[in-house]
Order: C-alpha cells, then sequence, then structure tokens
C-alpha cells in the first residue's frame, strides 16, 4: 500500500475548492463544491492511500477540512453564511460536520453534514439551524408578498446535494 499524508496544509478556500475541482477529490467532494462559493481561509489534513498490490485499485480519502472565520455563499437561494468555524471530515464515500459554528445576517446558526444514500447514490445533506429574519429566508420565493411576513423566528434547512455533478 502506498500512502501520502498532507498534513496542516492551509490556504485560501477558493484554492482549496480549486484542487478539489482539478484532483481525483472532485469525484468525492466535487458536486456538494459546486454548489457554493467560498471566502475565508482554512486548514487542510489529507491521507490517501492506494493499494498496490490489488487487481482493482480502490483510492482510500480521509481528511479534515477546518474553515477558519470563513464566508460561503450559497448562489441558488441567494444565502450568505458568515463567521464559519468548524470541521468537515471526509472519506472516500462519505461527508460528515457535527456543530459547526457560523452566522446569517450577525444571527448564530449552527450546521451539521452526514452522507446518506440517494435515488442516485451517496447524497450529502447539510443540516441548518438557526433564528433567523422572515424575509431573508424567504426572498427566494416570489408568491409570497413581501410586506406579508416580518420578524425572526427559529428555523431548521436541509439542502441536500447529489453524488452526481449532472443530477
Amino acid at each position: 500500500m502506498c500512502s501520502s499524508d498532507l498534513t496542516d496544509a492551509h490556504g485560501k478556500n477558493d484554492d482549496i475548492q480549486s484542487y478539489v475541482w482539478n484532483s481525483p477529490l472532485r469525484e468525492f467532494l466535487g458536486a456538494s463544491m459546486r454548489l457554493f462559493q467560498f471566502e475565508g481561509e482554512s486548514d487542510l489534513n489529507l491521507k490517501i492511500d492506494v493499494p498496490l498490490n490489488m487487481e482493482e485499485i480502490e483510492v482510500i480519502i480521509d481528511g479534515h477540512l477546518n474553515f477558519i472565520d470563513s464566508v460561503m455563499y450559497y448562489p441558488e437561494l441567494g444565502y450568505e453564511v458568515t463567521d464559519i468555524n468548524g470541521v468537515v471530515a471526509f472519506t472516500s464515500n462519505s461527508v460528515f460536520a457535527d456543530s459547526i459554528n457560523a452566522k446569517i445576517q450577525n444571527k448564530p446558526i449552527i450546521i451539521n453534514a452526514f452522507t446518506r444514500d440517494g435515488d442516485s447514490g451517496n447524497e450529502v445533506v447539510f443540516h441548518l439551524d438557526g433564528v433567523g429574519a422572515a424575509d431573508y429566508l424567504l426572498q427566494q420565493y416570489d408568491w409570497i408578498p413581501k410586506d406579508w411576513i416580518s420578524g425572526e423566528s427559529k428555523w431548521s434547512s436541509d439542502s441536500d446535494t447529489p453524488s452526481e455533478l449532472d443530477d
């Protein structure tokens, strides 16, 4: 078995995102990362094991991406998540995060992530919990008149990301 350990790599989030898109990690993380735009910095710990004595080679990946005061923009819904601090763990076939601290509109939120078996393979689910302004959370819904809803409320949101880039 050939092992490669890249430990304590530090970089800008957009550089790490570009690395994922242009490396074999694209197969495992590309679908999740293509939905978001990132700013800020992160630490990446990555271990890659490649068995050399097998007929079919299955690469084993184990990594941790530690977000440091990062910003994530989700263009599909127009949401911006700031002050992201926490670790996303990933393997060859899963992504996991537990209680990452962040903010939306300067209000604290918690982000969790897990992988589940979906219709087209593994899907990563990002789960967010927090308190937010109703008009901000509902900004993408044209059918709700802006003056009908105001104030803040507790909310919870799941965003599923498919395993395939064309899903």
